[in-house]
């Protein structure tokens, strides 16, 4: 088959790759997915060498065991690795590096990967597109600062819960950013400091409710910046933005419908004076964070209670950080054995070894922040 470039064999029933791959050298894009494939033997596509393009997603023999180190060994020339839908706990980094460290970009969407190591991504100095939706991360991954490259992340429909100040700033060459159907409650206004190349930024159908005075003053978005879907509260959390609004840059590119309160349900942010944005506090000041009545010990695999009561005018939001490294808030459902209240609590239902430490609560309103710490054992 001297002519044959591309090979789909995706959505079969294949329970086997193909073991003589001897005639299919020249083959530039291979596409395996969605087979019950059983086993991936070692050396798997040694013989394809000229293959760019390689998508094994949804496959039977990943999901049951991950990858092994070497069955990539021979792919020299790959620039795009597609793992969709694996239930991969983890990043594969001992099978992907360094045996196809050239790849340009890579799909890791609609696993189960909720947290990453700084070294994960770090042979990959190649890579451009990076594409990690759908996953179970309560931040942004800290894997990501190692590439130099990176112009494209999605990182849409994960639980994170805030983009702190410098999650971003090393991401110098990013121009699309899609952030959208995530948990987000809080930006910090200088996260995307730094990124002077961006040209898309999609936030929508967040937890956001307001911006903070200043987030995009640093940052100029040629194309689009995504805001719709949010549920956006048109009060004094939002005046700083709303002064932002009018100016040139963003007036074209912002779209912002107000959900409460409830008089300007509805009404466009830049329709609203200034002076009518405002909220009903007796005196408006930054949160306080009490977590006295926390539970200091427990034993291994009992609950654990950890308070968080928060006094704050306007309303604040409050997220939780684990000594294991996730960050929680009450929206936050997709991680199992741990329970965040409306009133801030956070409820350990069976603590692990790894759960003992060190946990911080957080309050944040557009006025300032708390956070408080809390030393849990468990034995």
């Amino acid at each position: 088959m001297p002519y044959l470039s591309d090979v789909w064999l995706n959505d079969n029933n294949l329970t086997s790759a193909p073991s003589d791959m001897n005639d299919l050298k020249q083959i530039y894009t291979m596409d395996l997915s969605s087979n019950p494939i059983q086993t991936l033997a070692p050396s798997q596509f040694k013989d394809l060498g000229s293959l760019l393009k390689l998508d094994i997603s949804n496959i039977s023999a990943i999901k049951a065991g991950g990858l092994e180190d070497d069955f990539l060994i021979g792919l020299d020339n790959l620039i795009e690795l597609w793992l969709e839908r694996n239930e991969l706990g983890v990043i594969p980094t001992k099978a992907l590096c360094p045996v196809v460290s050239q790849i340009q970009i890579l799909n890791l969407n609609q696993n189960r990967i909720n947290s990453t190591q700084e070294e994960d991504l770090a042979c990959f100095q190649n890579l451009t597109k990076v594409m990690l939706a759908k996953n179970l991360l309560t931040k942004i991954p800290e894997c990501l600062k190692s590439l130099p490259k990176l112009e494209r992340l999605d990182i849409s429909g994960n639980p994170i819960v805030q983009i702190p100040y410098q999650s971003l700033t090393n991401f110098t060459s990013l121009t699309d950013l899609d952030l959208s159907n995530s948990k987000i409650e809080l930006i910090d206004r200088q996260a995307f400091y730094n990124l002077d190349y961006m040209e898309t930024l999609n936030i929508a159908s967040t937890k956001l409710t307001w911006l903070p005075s200043g987030i995009f003053n640093m940052t100029t978005f040629s194309e689009k910046l995504g805001l719709e879907g949010n549920q956006w509260t048109c009060d004094c959390q939002m005046h700083g933005f709303a002064q932002d609004l009018h100016s040139a840059k963003l007036k074209n590119l912002a779209n912002i419908k107000c959900s409460a309160p409830e008089r300007y349900k509805g009404y466009n942010l830049l329709d609203i004076p200034l002076a009518n944005l405002t909220c009903n506090c007796n005196h408006q000041g930054a949160p306080s964070v009490d977590m006295s009545g926390s539970d200091n010990q427990t034993k291994y695999l009992q609950s654990a209670t950890l308070k968080c009561a928060v006094h704050s005018c306007p309303v604040a939001k409050v997220f939780w950080s684990t000594p294991i490294g996730f960050v929680l808030s009450h929206d936050v459902t997709e991680i199992p054995g741990y329970d965040v209240g409306a009133d801030g609590t956070l409820v350990i239902k069976a603590a692990a070894l790894e759960d003992a430490g060190n946990y911080s609560c957080t309050a944040v309103n557009y006025i300032g922040k708390d956070v408080k710490y809390h030393v849990l054992k468990v034995w």
